[in-house]
């Protein structure tokens, strides 16, 4: 998420969840990889939404 911040010029954000999917990973096991991070997704979302709204 830090590299789309930065790209769009934006504050970064305090919740930088790093990815660790392989290309070589199945479509099951890259699946199930991400829905390990839901509760991280929910967390980066509403601060995403909220630095959107925030005009400082």
């Amino acid at each position: 998420m830090q590299l789309v911040t930065t790209g769009f010029h934006m504050k970064q954000m305090a919740i930088n969840p790093q990815l660790n999917i392989s290309p070589a990973d199945s479509i099951a096991e890259v699946d199930r990889i991400l829905h390990t991070y839901n509760p991280i997704a929910q967390l980066l979302r509403a601060e995403f939404e909220k630095n959107l709204t925030n005009n400082d």
